[in-house]
């Protein structure tokens, strides 16, 4: 009989082995999906497998998000992989950078028609994004 760990253990290794959804081209709907249940599966994960799995998600969310410039798809994984319980200051600090930086670039985005409803739709955009910067410590 396994024990609660064990199955734990073998089912966050298979999770995190050779997710399809990194091998398969899919949908961003789909991968802000499966970050979230990734995230869900990790309740009571180690740091050690907290860290992979954000790892995991994080690079998901910088090349599908940060560097295909959909800054949502990439603010929601850094914020997702964020959540993860047990990860070290160090990837706390990291997603908080990057999820501040995207977020920073979703607003200006936003707020290019530069009229008072842009301004109203991106302030708190900005508002946010300058606090996750801030809490990234040491990062970069």
């Amino acid at each position: 009989m396994r024990t609660r760990i064990q199955v734990l253990t073998v089912t966050t290794a298979a999770l995190l082995a050779a997710p399809a959804w990194l091998q398969a081209q899919t949908s961003r709907d789909d991968t802000m999906r499966e970050f979230d249940r990734i995230v869900a599966t990790m309740a009571d994960a180690t740091p050690q497998q907290a860290e992979t799995a954000a790892k995991q998600i994080f690079d998901e969310a910088y090349l599908r998000g940060h560097q295909a410039k959909d800054f949502e798809l990439a603010v929601h994984g850094f914020g997702a992989a964020n959540s993860i319980p047990n990860l070290s200051e160090a990837m706390h600090e990291q997603l908080s950078f990057w999820q501040g930086f995207d977020l920073m670039q979703q607003a200006i985005g936003l707020q290019g028609a530069q009229t008072v409803e842009s301004a109203q739709v991106s302030l708190p955009m900005f508002q946010e994004a300058d606090r996750l910067v801030a809490g990234s410590g040491g990062y970069p």
